[in-house]
């Protein structure tokens, strides 16, 4: 009988973590398989898969920062820019798809403005 883990066993988190473009440290902690000079865009990536984990998804928002002050949601925004319109390199495409980023449209909540709510009461007549 194989142990269960309550996270995610290492060979599975290893194969995960190379097709995201991850390796492992020797702590075992995921760090995105990018050049050392390219310290930034792994930073990026390193936060958004904290994001992901955290919250289940890759939608960053625009406006998020993490407590280092990096604009994680910025960096991320232009990024997905960048995708759609085909001036995004491959490498730079294939980690971000395998976190769970897409260039398409972003799901969009419920509207809630005064005039979508359907109410008759706020219309004024003479």
């Amino acid at each position: 009988m194989s142990p269960v883990c309550s996270a995610p066993c290492l060979p599975i988190a290893s194969s995960y973590s190379i097709a995201v473009g991850f390796v492992w440290s020797d702590d075992d902690v995921p760090l995105p398989a990018v050049p050392r000079s390219d310290s930034k865009r792994r930073r990026m990536l390193t936060e958004i898969a904290a994001y992901r984990e955290e919250h289940g998804n890759a939608l960053v928002p625009a406006n998020y920062v993490t407590a280092d002050g990096d604009q994680v949601g910025q960096w991320l925004y232009r990024a997905v820019k960048e995708w759609r319109a085909d001036a995004l390199p491959d490498e730079e495409r294939r980690p971000l798809a395998a976190l769970g980023v897409s260039p398409g449209p972003r799901p969009r909540g419920p509207r809630t403005s005064a005039q979508d709510t359907g109410s008759a009461d706020h219309r004024h007549t003479r």
